[in-house]
């Protein structure tokens, strides 16, 4: 993909709290839907439903080296499902926050954006583009995002107050890791908005237990 985007993020998103466990097991849950998905992290596969968005998450960092064992997370959300609102950039984004604070280690942003996308494209099965990722990750109150692809030094944010947003430059949403899509001058026919955050204005919500509400990265 390469073009140019200009996006935003809003202060819809997506929070987790979760644990350690002391075996490979991966337990998750979320908040409005019933049930509980369990899963070795040794042996992820895909099961076409909503924990693949997180669970290909914990995959391409593991096999990408990052030391991720068993854990429990559990989801909530204020972002409706379905309605173009980059939910599922924006699950993907807080797993990968969580587990970095679990397992304490870092990846850098552009970096771990780009982990995420890999998670919907080969786990999920979705091929998307990296602009939801970028939003919800690089996403500041009353700032855009302008993104040229595919260089890796092709972004930066600058102010915009909410008066200048016109027909032409359709906000989306994304997690307490905000929101993408606009002025989308970028190839991607198969692209539909998603998102998630790293400095968002709804601060990330991903945090361990017992523990508070964690502060943005």
């Amino acid at each position: 993909m390469s073009g140019v985007v200009l996006s935003a993020a809003i202060n819809l998103g997506v929070s987790a709290h979760g644990r350690q466990r002391m075996d490979t097991e991966i337990v998750l849950t979320s908040e409005g839907i019933s049930g509980v998905v369990a899963a070795d992290v040794d042996k992820l596969v895909a099961n076409d439903g909503w924990a693949d968005y997180p669970l290909g998450v914990a995959k391409v960092l593991k096999d990408g080296g990052y030391p991720v064992a068993g854990y429990e997370a559990d989801f909530s959300s204020d972002l409706p499902l379905g309605a173009g609102l980059s939910s599922s950039a924006a699950i993907e984004v807080c797993m990968a926050v969580l587990l970095m604070r679990l397992f304490e280690f870092q990846v850098p942003p552009l970096d771990l954006a780009r982990l995420c996308r890999k998670a919907e494209n080969e786990f999920v099965g979705v091929s998307c583009g990296l602009l939801d990722q970028v939003s919800s990750i690089f996403g500041k109150k009353e700032h855009a995002i302008f993104l040229r692809l595919p260089r890796r030094d092709g972004r930066k944010s600058f102010p915009f107050r909410q008066a200048w947003v016109c027909s032409s430059f359709t906000l989306a949403s994304s997690t307490r890791f905000p929101a993408a899509n606009t002025m989308n001058g970028a190839t991607n026919a198969s692209k539909r908005p998603r998102s998630s955050v790293f400095q968002p204005f709804a601060t990330p919500r991903a945090s361990s237990l017992p523990s508070r509400k964690c502060p943005t990265l």
